[in-house]
């Protein structure tokens, strides 16, 4: 069974929660918005048409970053460490970023779709449109 927190425990809880609200409210705007991009990058992760849309997730994490580590630099006290700890943060997205798709493309590998398959059944479509045309123009 779990153990209830006496009051003393929950009034210390209240005051730590309270005193990290009051440091995180007295952010610089581009802190902010450096670790909200943290978390667009995060829940775009889990979507399967932004996961392999390089040209949206790479903007995002560049853009986080760019602004983090600017805001890292130019800040001090808690704002640097929550700074800091965001570009840690995102890089390690970005890399289960790219070990997801790895696993993902291996998978298709392993299914048998490879490229050249897909490539002779568009090659294949190709001729028989080619042949079609032709056809028409001798007619």
């Amino acid at each position: 069974m779990e153990e209830k927190p006496d009051s003393s425990q929950q009034t210390a809880i209240n005051e730590t929660a309270d005193k990290i609200l009051a440091n995180v409210k007295k952010f610089n705007m581009l802190s902010l918005v450096g670790l909200g991009l943290v978390v667009v990058f995060f829940v775009f992760m889990f979507i399967d048409g932004f996961n392999y849309r390089w040209l949206i997730m790479l903007p995002i994490s560049g853009a986080a970053a760019f602004i983090l580590y600017r805001q890292d630099s130019e800040t001090q006290g808690f704002e640097k460490k929550i700074c800091y700890y965001g570009l840690i943060v995102l890089a390690a997205l970005f890399v289960m970023r790219d070990i997801s798709m790895a696993s993902k493309h291996l998978d298709r590998l392993k299914t048998g779709a490879t490229s050249n398959e897909n490539y002779k059944a568009l090659n294949t479509k190709l001729d028989a449109v080619i042949e079609n045309l032709k056809n028409r123009k001798g007619k």
